[in-house]
């Protein structure tokens, strides 16, 4: 204990002692605010008082001075002379000892159980703490050798002196790198599966109980709280009053904290607490600042920050990580998930064991996926079913009731009794859903959202006997929930039945059809099928047109930038800039220029900027919206994401690659945080990194980013849908790149069978097929084929055009030119060229590396 802890413990431990014991901890806290460490030494002062019963008749003061009064140095214990005191704590003193006689010396670490601590409980303990210690024999656990009984009846033990700096602190000094940190602290993860495996739980792993040798060996120390797993299962809490050493709070798991049940999954959440602070400078909560009631409300209740985050706010050695960007950013991605998941707050839901835990570190520093995954919207909004099934049936009823409510319009008796009755119809529906799940079933408990939104559309599409205006209103509302999480499949029959009620109830001229018209139009993109979306589209804006009482309306404003993003998929880039354009004006009127809808249109619309070649205007909207969304969002907030990587996409398209690669890979970061894989938002960013890397000619990382990109539009859309087919043209380019032209043409032959499919027959998509088809057929020797594709694929360019200067008839020129060159045909791959050359310098400048390369492709031909 620390000179000023003894001296204030001197002070505050008799007005503790005289406090009832239920008023203790609030105390405790208020007296030691902003020192963890007084906290828990004084609280385990005041566990020590609890079971030495005997001496609760002594004055205070005394009889803290009798528990601490410390064997004298060069006193003996068995064969063992005492050099010094080590450390003190609630229940022991440690000491150096050497070994008495001539065979040989030894220094060990004796622990005494200390005057006053003679209670058969407090033996007890100590003799399970050896126990415990007696079986763990790991090269990085300090060993037990023996023990025994002091000449005045007090319990000892021998173990291994350890002589280390604590985990944190040797880090820092000896300026270890990322990789060594990481490598230091799976030494401790394996030492902490040892003890699982003997089952023991260690339950206070902090960096003073990790000390690392002069050689770099970590080694675990104090299992003072250790429990064995028989009696963790079978405690059903942790008392945190009287009885037992207090945990360190800052390093406790949330089971531990609020009295729950503590297995081996609590040992991995100290550990994630651990390696957030050795790789960050700091540690997740931190209790300095706040009372011992707040620290426990945030680590019971608040995510921890990324330690990436974190980190941008501590000193990390900058020169630690040699020619590494920062060390925040390989903390980002990998690193901050499998962090966050040993740190969940359900012990269910972290790894499974400290070796789970290394082997996704291994997995991390082999450069292979890691197994951790950031929590899915799934479970963020069903995560309470099985925990507390009441709240989200609270939860929904209030929405439940805020729909029925909203039915009352008029204070007319009758209309009033409607009302109430579908109230409480909605009520019925929600409770029948929780009922239905067997309470028998163990399953029953965990019952996720989506399972509960999958038995609430089945119950809506088969029931006759519901309110027909309730039945409408839950359909349109959980087919919307399925709509946001673009979960199409299971949107499009909730739809289908509203519009059907709708149209039953007579109601096709009101603005709620028009906006579920909407809506099914946007679930009908989300499943390419392209057409149906457009046809609803046209409907809802013509029920608009009469129904809405304005056109400032943001249901108008959302048609219109729903209906754009419909253009622009079929590569109709001016109508898609048209009512982009219209969707931003309506918006920005309606909500002000930050709304998070608003930032969307703007978004959308320089996306749309970007495809037509207008690229300084579109990358000025893109950095205006970046930088509104860095001063208003989280740092991994999904929509800053976005932000980046758009603007990487930008910047790419104008040939400025390495600009571009950085904002796509920390939209990248971002995106793995907030989405749980596969994800379509993703693999989007994937295929823009591929395209970026394949220009700075680092193809095998292209083609490894492209081939996951596939998987995942494959496992979410299926092998025709139109984004699946953009992954495999953007594969067989890199395929082809390299040299691989077998596997090229059958992705790029996949990704055109997708897009014929699913696209228009004049869209731009197919000419791009056509042409990377050509690129690989002449590779392949069949010259003729590739001219007639090349051919096919420029004539396409030219009439998608329409006369607009534009990047993708630039291409198309250059590819035939290119080819005919090759040939030999010169009249004609010159004139080719020479127009390409032309359109280059418009669209990039006279001295862009791409017009440049086309002057240079000229004067060999003359």
């Amino acid at each position: 204990m620390k000179l000023e802890h003894w001296e204030q413990a001197k002070k505050i431990l008799p007005k503790l002692r005289q406090l009832p014991v239920e008023e203790r901890l609030a105390f405790l806290a208020d007296v030691s605010k902003g020192d963890p460490e007084l906290f828990e030494e004084l609280h385990s002062f005041l566990d020590a008082d609890a079971e030495a019963i005997s001496f609760l008749d002594a004055p205070p003061i005394r009889l803290l001075e009798e528990e601490l009064a410390p064997l004298s140095e060069g006193s003996q214990v068995g064969s063992y002379r005492l050099i010094k005191t080590l450390g003190t704590g609630g229940m022991g003193v440690v000491y150096l000892a050497r070994r008495i006689g001539e065979e040989f010396e030894r220094e060990v670490a004796l622990k005494v159980l200390q005057v006053g601590q003679t209670s058969p409980e407090a033996e007890k303990r100590f003799l399970r703490e050896m126990g415990i210690l007696a079986k763990l024999h790991h090269p990085n656990i300090a060993r037990l050798f023996e023990g025994g009984r002091t000449d005045d009846g007090r319990l000892y033990y021998l173990m291994e002196h350890v002589e280390g700096q604590a985990i944190d602190s040797y880090c820092r000094e000896h300026r270890l790198s990322l990789e060594q940190r990481l490598r230091l602290f799976q030494k401790v993860c394996a030492a902490v599966q040892y003890a699982h495996t003997q089952l023991v739980v260690h339950r206070d792993i902090k960096p003073s109980n990790v000390l690392v040798t002069e050689d770099g060996e970590p080694k675990l120390l104090d299992f003072g709280i250790a429990r064995p797993l028989e009696e963790t299962g079978s405690a059903p809490r942790v008392p945190t009053g009287t009885g037992h050493k207090l945990l360190t709070p800052e390093y406790a798991s949330p089971e531990q904290l609020s009295g729950q049940h503590i297995g081996t999954q609590s040992d991995v959440y100290s550990l994630g607490v651990l390696l957030y602070q050795l790789l960050s400078g700091t540690k997740p909560f931190r209790a300095a600042g706040q009372s011992l009631e707040e620290f426990l409300q945030e680590v019971l209740q608040k995510p921890p920050a990324p330690p990436s985050v974190a980190a941008a706010g501590t000193r990390v050695p900058r020169e630690a990580v040699g020619a590494q960007k920062g060390w925040q950013r390989h903390l980002k991605g990998d690193l901050d998930r499998i962090i966050l998941v040993a740190l969940r707050k359900e012990p269910e839901r972290r790894y499974g064991s400290g070796q789970q835990l290394s082997d996704d570190l291994d997995r991390y520093l082999e450069g292979r996926p890691v197994q951790a995954r950031a929590d899915t919207w799934g479970y963020k909004a069903g995560k309470l079913v099985g925990r507390h099934p009441w709240k989200i049936a609270v939860t929904a009823l209030v929405i439940l009731a805020s729909v029925a409510s909203s039915f009352v319009m008029t204070q007319q008796r009758d209309q009033v009794i409607r009302e109430r009755d579908r109230a409480r119809e909605a009520t019925t529906f929600l409770v029948n859903l929780f009922r239905e799940a067997d309470p028998q079933d163990i399953k029953a408990s965990n019952i996720s959202a989506l399972e509960l939104l999958e038995h609430g559309s089945e119950v809506l599409l088969t029931t006759s006997t519901m309110d027909p205006q309730l039945r409408t209103d839950l359909l349109m509302s959980i087919g919307s929930v399925y709509s946001d999480l673009e979960l199409a499949e299971q949107a499009l029959p909730l739809h289908l039945a509203s519009l059907e009620a709708l149209r039953a109830a007579g109601e096709t001229e009101t603005a709620e059809y028009g906006e579920e018209l909407s809506n099914t139009a946007l679930t009908y993109y989300y499943m390419g099928r392209y057409d149906e979306s457009e046809e609803l589209y046209r409907q809802s804006s013509t029920v608009f047109d009469k129904a809405l009482p304005s056109k400032f309306d943001q249901r108008n404003a959302s048609l219109k930038n729903n209906f754009a993003g419909l253009l622009l998929a079929q590569g109709r880039h001016e109508e898609a800039e048209e009512l982009f354009r219209e969707a931003l004006a309506l918006r920005t009127h309606l909500l002000g220029a930050h709304d998070p809808e608003v930032l969307e249109a703007k978004n959308n619309l320089a996306a749309t900027l970007t495809m037509q070649s207008k690229y300084e205007e579109a990358e000025a909207l893109f950095r205006e919206l970046l930088a509104i969304r860095q001063k208003e969002l989280s740092p991994t907030d999904r929509n800053l994401a976005s932000s980046l990587h758009n603007l990487g996409w930008n910047l790419s398209s104008q040939e400025r690659y390495e600009e571009a690669l950085e904002f796509q890979e920390r939209g990248l970061d971002i995106e793995l945080q907030a989405f749980d894989l596969p994800h379509p938002s993703v693999a989007r960013t994937l295929l823009n990194i591929c395209g970026t890397l394949e220009k700075l000619l680092r193809q095998e990382e292209a083609e490894e980013r492209c081939r996951e990109a596939v998987q995942m539009l494959t496992a979410v859309y299926g092998p025709d849908h139109p984004e699946t087919a953009i992954a495999q043209h953007n594969l067989a380019r890199t395929l082809f790149t390299a040299g691989k032209y077998n596997q090229a043409l059958e992705a790029c032959e996949a990704g055109l069978a997708g897009r014929r499919a699913s696209l228009p027959a004049d869209h731009p998509h197919i000419a791009h097929s056509l042409s990377l088809i050509g690129e690989i057929r002449e590779a392949q020797g069949f010259f003729k084929e590739a001219e007639a594709i090349h051919r096919e694929s420029l004539e396409r360019r030219r009439a998608s055009s329409a006369g607009q200067d534009h990047i993708d008839l630039l291409n198309g020129i250059e590819k035939l030119g290119y080819f005919l060159k090759r040939r030999g045909e010169s009249q004609e791959s010159r004139q080719l060229l020479t127009q390409a050359t032309e359109l280059s310098d418009r669209l990039f400048g006279p001295q862009s590396e791409r017009s440049r390369t086309l002057r240079t492709a000229l004067e060999e031909l003359h």
